[in-house]
């Protein structure tokens, strides 16, 4: 699992959980921290053994999408939780952050 949560909740600087042990203490803090956490639904995307949920977190005020794959077995084999550009900001720093502006922005004008 990645996330930039688990940098900043659990101090991982890869960003990376693996395993169910590590996986659950990271769900079981987060949700201790926020227990009356909610969330509004925008949209599901399917893709070829993965789906993508998006969804505004209103407890945070921010648009998440979390997005998981499966193997052949329908069992969850990565998922990563992607935030709006303020919270990637936040955690990759800010010089990081338009540093990857730039590249995307160059890797769209050469798509075309």
């Amino acid at each position: 699992m990645a996330s930039p949560l688990i940098v900043e909740r659990m101090g991982v600087a890869s960003g990376r959980l693996k395993g169910k042990e590590a996986i659950r203490r990271y769900w079981g803090q987060g949700l201790a921290g926020a227990p009356n956490l909610r969330f509004e639904l925008l949209q599901v995307m399917v893709g070829v053994n993965s789906l993508a949920i998006v969804y505004k977190s209103v407890t945070a005020g921010r648009t998440v999408i979390e997005r998981i794959e499966f193997d052949d077995h329908g069992k969850a084999v990565q998922a990563e939780g992607l935030y709006g550009p303020l919270e990637a900001g936040k955690v990759v720093g800010e010089d990081e952050y338009k540093r990857i502006l730039r590249e995307l922005e160059t890797l769209r004008k050469n798509w075309r």
